[in-house]
């Protein structure tokens, strides 16, 4: 339900544009002739006030039960502009408190991190030492059978070498005996 009473922003600024535009001139600047006008304007005001002073006639108890009765009525509401730099700013403090304390959680949970980590590497450390001293032996048996692979290998290859030389000399000699058996038989036949 919708209250007449209502008061907004946008109408609080058109009854204040409503007012006298001489009263604001140029962002607020007064000049020499506005100034003259409003003591001009003061003086009329004093000079149209009552003689004596008004005093009221209600009782201060109803005065009460009938403010306390429109109150609920008496509505302000201020539309909030978002190019409102006050707003952005209460919004940055609010991110950067919202940060501030994630930031102190996440560094504890980090850090409890860290400590597990650096335990189950030196865990790592530790036990690849102690596999490293149990293997030693059979790391350096395993090296000299490497070694002795190699020069099994390389003799093999100067093995092969000669015995691939000898098969081709071979083959070269019984070729050239299959030829010149065959001129010496073309010859004799």
């Amino acid at each position: 339900m919708e209250d007449d009473a209502e008061l907004t922003l946008e109408k609080l600024e058109e009854e204040i544009a409503q007012e006298d535009p001489d009263d604001y001139e140029d962002e607020n600047v007064i000049g020499i002739e506005a100034l003259k006008e409003r003591s001009h304007k003061s003086e009329l005001m004093e000079s149209s006030k009552p003689d004596e002073i008004l005093e009221s006639s209600t009782d201060a108890t109803e005065w009460n039960l009938e403010v306390e009765r429109v109150l609920p009525q008496l509505k302000v509401t201020i539309r909030t502009d978002n190019k409102d730099w006050r707003i952005h700013v209460d919004q940055m403090h609010q991110h950067k408190d919202g940060i501030e304390s994630s930031l102190k959680d996440t560094k504890t949970y980090l850090n409890k991190l860290q400590d597990e980590i650096s335990k189950t590497l030196e865990k790592v450390a530790s036990r690849e030492k102690y596999i490293n001293n149990q293997v030693k032996d059979l790391i350096q048996e395993y090296r000299g059978a490497q070694s002795y692979l190699g020069e099994a290998k390389d003799r093999y290859q100067q093995v092969s070498g000669g015995v691939t030389e000898r098969t081709r000399a071979l083959a070269e000699v019984r070729h050239g005996q299959i030829h010149g058996c065959r001129e010496h038989l073309s010859s004799h036949g």
